[in-house]
């Protein structure tokens, strides 16, 4: 499976924002929820508003993400569980949970069948890893529709998902 972008948050103090300064971190999400309020609190102990006009700097929001597809939690717990997800089984995780509204990643695990070219691919290595050809006479055999069978497969019970850096099969009776 191809790794993403390292899973990030840009977090804003938003004591600065709302008067006109830009202050934030970005904040790597794989360290767990821990390590971002941590890094949330620092960056707002450095409030350049705060430390003019003496105001404490208590609030922040996420303004941005890198590293998880088009996911836009912004909730800290959820985010570092949907960056482990990322980060143990990049692009294809980020698709299911997409997809699926899923973030488990036990879920995923089960669902996830991997990368490949086309649904036929994936009909052809099941037909193949599964033995279900194995015992017909090769004469018949050789009859075998695999574009039906694919297509039959991904009408009911599977899905395939072009991702930009590589195309995913999952099974939807996760």
């Amino acid at each position: 499976m191809t790794k993403t972008t390292e899973p990030q948050a840009y977090i804003v103090s938003l004591t600065d924002y709302n008067n006109g300064v830009l202050h934030g971190v970005w904040v790597e999400l794989t360290y767990g929820a821990e390590h971002v309020y941590e890094e949330i609190e620092a960056m707002l102990a450095e409030s350049p508003t705060a430390k003019e006009t003496g105001e404490e700097a208590e609030e922040w929001a996420v303004h941005d993400l890198e590293g998880l597809g088009d996911i836009t939690e912004h909730d800290i717990e959820e985010l570092c569980e949907l960056a482990e997800g990322a980060d143990q089984y990049g692009e294809a995780y980020l698709l299911f949970v997409e997809n699926y509204g899923n973030s488990l990643i036990s879920e995923f695990q089960d669902s996830y069948r991997g990368e490949f070219n086309s649904e036929v691919d994936y009909a052809y290595e099941l037909i193949e890893s599964t033995g279900m050809l194995d015992g017909v006479d090769p004469s018949i055999a050789r009859y075998f529709d695999y574009e039906s069978f694919a297509r039959d497969m991904f009408m009911d019970g599977f899905t395939f998902i072009e991702g930009k850096q590589a195309n995913h099969v999952f099974d939807d009776n996760f």
